[in-house]
């Protein structure tokens, strides 16, 4: 008898793949949500937003956290695929090769979770916005030592980290209208 452990409340993937909790394999449904379609009538139609409805605690996190996992890009080694080629190991999304290789860790992901967004005034909810895109953008740094950035992108990069860290100036009228 398989003796995995039961995980409530993770919302990170990775880590719960990794830990060899249970999980419901929903990643069939990756080859639904990204490419092309075919409705009844036989015409092919691309989705333009998808829209993730559910109750709450029913595991929307923990599916953008795969789909996150699932598409991103090694950024350190873009040709190295071992991490979601072990995470995914033995899902259903693993057993279908060619998307597998066309579109596993293929791509700069960004991904924010507003959920924790709280706030008994207008001006901290919006302080803790800033704190996570300043994290967003935290992650990202490397990108200002790669020369990856145009000067104009790598000034608004820099423009962006350091607004969102001192989210005090908020209320700055000059500032505020960047938001």
């Amino acid at each position: 008898m398989d003796s995995k452990k039961l995980s409530i409340g993770t919302e990170d993937f990775e880590k719960l793949r990794l830990s060899d909790s249970v999980y419901i394999d929903k990643t069939s449904y990756l080859t639904e949500l990204y490419g092309e379609h075919v409705h009844s009538n036989g015409m092919s139609y691309v989705d333009e937003v998808l829209l993730f409805t559910r109750p709450r605690r029913f595991g929307k996190s923990l599916t953008m956290s795969m789909i996150k996992n699932f598409f991103e890009l090694n950024y350190a080694d873009p040709e190295d695929k071992s991490k979601p080629k072990q995470i995914f190991r033995n899902l259903a999304i693993s057993r279908n090769k060619a998307f597998c290789e066309k579109y596993m860790g293929q791509f700069p992901v960004i991904s924010i979770s507003l959920k924790d967004v709280e706030g008994e005034t207008v001006e901290g909810a919006l302080n803790e916005l800033l704190g996570k895109i300043y994290e967003l953008y935290d992650g990202f740094r490397s990108l200002l030592d790669c020369n990856a950035l145009a000067p104009e992108d790598h000034d608004a990069y820099q423009y962006v980290l350091s607004f969102t860290k001192q989210s005090s100036r908020l209320w700055d009228e000059n500032y505020f209208m960047v938001l």
